[in-house]
């Protein structure tokens, strides 16, 4: 394997981690900007610098999943028009990380009819020596998809380039369509990793969300499965914060439940008349939430960070994780908190981060559009991948 070679695996940028992978001859780093795109320099005359590269763009990685505000993004539902349903949680005891990895496991993209939607991935290989690797994608609505290298040898402590096309025909019968991409070794375990592209051709136009604004993609799944939904003068207000009813709500409808109504109420404050009773009952039988000490659920009081990372950990069936991946600790966030394996759970998911300063501001209410992300991602999110 030549060193020309082992550059050709990262001579490029990654569009939707939202950072350009940027090697200057004797620098790589990562710097944040919306779909960059720049073409790395040749390094191959350049012999004593590789080693400063390969730790700047190590540290990059470490620092973009680290950091990130509010909400961050599993394989989820399909959308309804082609079909599909939600996958089963299947609880793990441990999560064991998978030696070969797509980054990031969900992206959101939008292509009108007729276009293209291109994507990039990275691939990584955490075995301890090189490995050939075979990729393929697949539409589930069967879009044509096409995977650049279909073949190619993953370098332990290098992110192989892989994109992806996805085509939208001039008449989509569905809105959106959801691509999964594979990675498998062909020699050795052998391994399997996945992720997963969500393509919208056509949006549900809210007045208050477009086409650039971050929550946008994601709320825009969520409405094609019927998860959320707008208010009738056509916002979707992303900022506004959610109760603990609406979350009970979206999050059943985001699992697809079945709806029960049991004759006997389970809390003070949440009788058969009010209008989440079912959506409430039907969480609390998955054992996703519980009430208070004195016997209320307390619907309307805001949600928080805390509670949406626990109620996500225990609807997807989440386990320890135990010293997988462990992110760096959030400086508001001890291990004797009552959330903190939820929360850690959740970073190592990569559905939440923390905020610049270092915290993750467990008490701070979530809302509407983070939690559109989080749980967008979180249908298609396995800690173990």
């Amino acid at each position: 394997m030549t060193f020309t070679r082992w550059l050709y695996n990262i001579r490029t940028n990654d569009d939707t981690l939202g950072t350009l992978l940027s090697t200057t001859g004797r620098l790589a780093r990562f710097l944040p900007a919306e779909r960059a795109r720049k073409e790395v320099p040749d390094m191959s005359h350049d012999w004593k610098y590789w080693r400063v590269g390969l730790l700047a763009v190590a540290m990059g990685l470490v620092a973009f999943f680290a950091l990130g505000i509010g909400a961050s993004a599993a394989p989820a539902a399909d959308p309804k028009p082609s079909g599909g349903g939600t996958p089963t949680a299947t609880p793990h005891a441990t999560w064991t990380p998978s030696p070969i990895r797509l980054r990031p496991r969900v992206q959101f993209g939008h292509a009108a009819p007729g276009h293209i939607e291109r994507y990039r991935l990275l691939l990584f290989n955490r075995l301890t020596e090189e490995t050939d690797v075979h990729l393929d994608a697949r539409s589930r609505g069967g879009w044509p998809v096409r995977v650049v290298p279909s073949d190619t040898v993953a370098i332990p402590g290098y992110a192989n380039v892989i994109t992806v096309t996805v085509g939208v025909p001039m008449s989509p019968t569905h809105r959106i369509d959801i691509e999964g991409v594979r990675a498998v070794t062909t020699e050795g375990g052998p391994y399997t990793t996945t992720a997963h592209l969500v393509t919208i051709a056509w949006r549900h136009p809210y007045t208050d969300l477009s086409e650039q604004d971050w929550a946008d993609a994601p709320v825009q799944y969520l409405t094609e499965l019927g998860v959320v939904g707008g208010y009738p003068d056509g916002t979707f207000r992303p900022n506004n914060t959610v109760t603990r009813a609406q979350f009970a709500k979206m999050l059943v409808a985001a699992m697809q439940w079945t709806l029960q109504t049991p004759a006997n109420p389970s809390f003070a404050d949440v009788p058969a008349s009010h209008w989440a009773y079912s959506y409430v009952e039907t969480a609390a039988a998955h054992g996703v939430l519980a009430g208070y000490t004195d016997g209320t659920f307390r619907p309307e009081a805001g949600v928080t960070r805390a509670q949406v990372a626990k109620m996500v950990y225990v609807a997807r069936g989440w386990g320890d994780v135990g010293q997988a991946d462990a992110p760096a600790e959030f400086v508001d966030i001890s291990p004797s908190d009552w959330f903190y394996s939820y929360v850690r759970a959740a970073n190592v998911a990569e559905i939440m981060a923390g905020y610049q300063d270092g915290t993750f501001r467990p008490n701070a209410p979530a809302t509407r559009g983070q939690i559109a992300k989080i749980l967008a991602v979180a249908l298609f999110s396995s800690p173990s991948e």
